[in-house]
């Protein structure tokens, strides 16, 4: 990349001096100049641009629909098991990545463990 700016040849001429391709003395060349530039002065496509927002949209609207959903869950299982012995802190309703999962112990004579 420092022979192609201090020699100020075309990246064509500097790649067959090397002996190597062109594209791919190309691309390191546009890498370093990326990496160079300040970040709030990068630009991404527009096209990049929206698709990235709908996309951290997305996943905050599903973020937000998995909490929703395992709160849900909780409070069911809560209701279901009104009236029963207290529940010990080992047999507890735990989320596990984004599911609902619940400990074998949990369900012996909960009203879960008939359904």
């Amino acid at each position: 990349m420092r022979v192609v700016q201090e020699s100020g040849q075309p990246i064509r001429r500097v790649a067959a001096d090397l002996g190597i391709r062109h594209g791919g003395l190309l691309l390191w060349v546009r890498k370093a100049e990326a990496d160079r530039t300040p970040t709030g002065w990068r630009v991404l496509p527009t096209g990049i641009e929206q698709e990235l927002k709908a996309l951290r949209k997305r996943i905050a609207e599903l973020e937000r629909a998995n909490q929703i959903l395992l709160e849900a869950s909780v409070l069911f299982a809560t209701a279901l098991d009104q009236g029963r012995p207290t529940v010990s802190p080992t047999q507890t309703l735990f989320a596990h990545h984004h599911r609902v999962v619940l400990r074998p112990s949990t369900l012996v004579g909960s009203s879960i463990a008939r359904w």
